[in-house]
Order: C-alpha cells, then sequence, then structure tokens
C-alpha cells in the first residue's frame, strides 16, 4: 500500500530548512512531501508537518491551506516540479454546514499558519 504524502510549508520569514525544501519564487514559500510506509488520515499528516522542523526550529509547520488563485497556482508550480501524482492532505475545511477536514485530490494551494 501506498503511503500518504504529507505536504510541509513554513512561513515566508523563514528560509527553506535544508536541500530536502523546495523553495517556490511566486509565493516565496518553502515545501516539502513527506512521505512514509503508510498513509496517513488528516490529524496524523498534519502532527507530521508539524513535527517536520521539531530538531532544528520551533518555527511552525503545517498543512498547505487554499487563500487565492495565486497561493493555488504556486502549490501547483511546487506539485509539478516535484511530479506528485497521488492525492495528498491539505489543511482545507469545507464551507457551510460542515466543518470538517478533506482530502482533496489535485487543486492545491499555500498554506498559511493555521488557527
Amino acid at each position: 500500500m501506498a503511503s500518504q504524502p504529507c505536504l510541509s510549508e513554513v512561513s515566508n520569514d523563514f528560509p527553506c530548512a535544508d536541500e530536502t525544501w523546495t523553495y517556490v519564487a511566486n509565493n516565496g514559500q518553502c515545501y516539502k512531501v513527506l512521505s512514509g510506509p503508510k498513509k496517513l488520515n488528516w490529524r496524523e499528516g498534519q502532527m507530521a508537518c508539524g513535527s517536520a522542523l521539531e530538531s532544528v526550529s520551533n518555527i511552525p509547520v503545517v498543512l498547505p491551506e487554499m487563500h487565492n488563485d495565486s497561493e493555488t497556482n504556486a502549490l501547483v508550480e511546487f506539485l509539478v516540479r516535484v511530479a506528485v501524482k497521488e492525492k495528498i492532505w491539505l489543511g482545507a475545511k469545507r464551507e457551510g454546514r460542515f466543518e470538517s477536514n478533506f482530502l482533496c485530490p489535485c487543486f492545491l494551494q499555500k498554506a498559511q499558519k493555521c488557527q
């Protein structure tokens, strides 16, 4: 069974931690796809992202959230660059009656710190 990747993002004022992170000039963000031997649910993905820099920094790392077309384009640019072809978790929620997080297969965007 393939692993469920976790896409992580750090804030604008933090340089990419090392060569395993990819800088996207469109939005000034650093991204990294985390994957392992098992699929992760949303909460596990958020926790994996949250601990991505735990040993080197206290900068928060979160799942990406969608806010506008510019951010979507920047994240899509990254995903194309690193050839991500499977479903990934995002820090997103449904608007309206349901307030649950969901798995998004493709249309993605830059992350902001989860609130």
